[in-house]
């Protein structure tokens, strides 16, 4: 039985410094010591014979993560496929899952666990997941919050990239989350072919990840990362854990949609770069293996670009774009 101690103690005021998401990061893994491998990563890798067991938690809430037009059972969806695709990204094959459910008691109606149960549901037939474990509480407003589980031959790293690698992106989202934000959250819709910018809510709403390549794709590649928060965040963050300069000459967008946007007057580039929730695979692969992960994507029927190349940094890594320069180092963040 919970103590209710807390329920009777009186809100405090927030007092010290305020920190940002990585540095927030930084401290609470000062729980783990040593830092066991993984602990930097996108999923926590446990040996076991024959390879890894891998594990990743992540959480939504409706205030933060629950979009204009969005249904309940779509953010379940959601909450699964967010910790999934860390799994997948890391070369594993996520196979179960846990959940646990809190919502404010005047919330907690048969309609609302119902459609979260439905959410459930569909991840779990769609990629082949089990729900085996969860939880239900209440809370001030709707929080799922999903530990997924999975296993790997191999475990694929952040870090691990060679010098002369090519970068790489795999995934549906890339531009069309971007898309799919200035219409939900900035109140925009710009003069494109209807037909995309429904395809960019779709992103949103019912996002698509690439499990089997990226399981697949584990005994090709050197470093991997789950796009989320944004592409060139995601690139940033290779190339510091990888001391690499990331050289790119092209950027992950269908060719429609790249029309489109220009014809439109919209800037390609901060559309592919500056998204967020593509739930994509972007990492570093030889020269060598480059082919067979071109076939790979092909078999899988996933979206594959080569973007550019990795040389080993001589200063602070840099990542930067054929005739545009530098890349600007921002993303989603939560503090």
């Amino acid at each position: 039985m919970r103590a209710p101690l807390f329920k009777r103690l009186a809100p405090r005021r927030r007092v010290g410094r305020r920190v940002g998401e990585r540095e927030a990061i930084g401290i609470l893994r000062g729980a783990a010591l040593p830092a066991p491998l993984g602990m930097y990563d996108d999923a926590h890798p446990i040996g076991c014979e024959g390879g890894f067991i891998l594990v990743k938690q992540d959480a939504v809430a409706r205030s933060t993560d629950m979009l204009p037009g969005m249904r309940p059972d779509q953010l379940a969806r959601k909450a699964v496929l967010a910790a999934a695709s860390d799994i997948s990204a890391k070369g594993g094959m996520p196979r179960w899952y846990m959940a646990a459910v809190m919502l404010p008691p005047e919330e907690a109606t048969e309609e609302n666990f119902a459609a979260i149960r439905d959410g459930f549901a569909r991840a779990s037939a769609e990629y082949g997941l089990e729900l085996v474990a969860g939880d239900t509480g209440s809370a001030k407003e709707l929080v799922i919050d999903v530990t997924a589980i999975g296993t790997a031959r191999r475990f694929v790293g952040r870090a691990g990239g060679r010098d002369g690698d090519l970068v790489f992106a795999a995934g549906w989202g890339f531009g069309y989350t971007w898309l799919g934000y200035r219409v939900l959250l900035g109140g925009e819709r710009p003069s494109l072919d209807e037909r995309l910018v429904e395809a960019a809510l779709r992103h949103l709403y019912e996002p698509r990840i690439p499990m089997r390549f990226g399981w697949r794709a584990a005994e090709l590649v050197d470093a991997t990362m789950d796009s989320s928060d944004g592409l060139a965040t995601t690139l940033y963050e290779l190339a510091d854990l990888n001391g690499m300069d990331l050289e790119l000459r092209e950027l992950p967008l269908d060719r429609e949609l790249e029309a489109a946007l220009r014809a439109a007057s919209l800037d390609s580039a901060e559309a592919a770069l500056y998204g967020g929730e593509e739930y994509g695979i972007v990492g570093l692969v030889s020269g060598e293996a480059a082919d067979r992960l071109r076939e790979l994507a092909r078999e899988e029927g996933v979206p594959l670009w080569i973007l550019g190349e990795a040389h080993r940094a001589e200063g602070r890594p840099r990542v930067t774009l054929e005739g545009v320069g530098e890349v600007e180092r921002r993303g989603w963040t939560h503090f």
